[in-house]
């Protein structure tokens, strides 16, 4: 994804360059903490199964 620097900020521009980042990058670890233990469980399941 590619964000351009507008021209004239707004109000927008002040909360999100500061927290924007931070707030990405704590959902992209929680999704893939999610996936890795749905996995897991899914995974055992499967392999438990006789």
């Amino acid at each position: 994804m590619m964000l351009k620097d507008p021209t004239t900020p707004g109000a927008w521009f002040d909360i999100f360059w500061p927290v924007g980042p931070t707030a990405l990058a704590i959902l992209a670890g929680l999704a893939i903490g999610w996936l890795v233990l749905l996995l897991d469980d899914v995974i055992s399941k499967v392999l438990g199964h006789r």
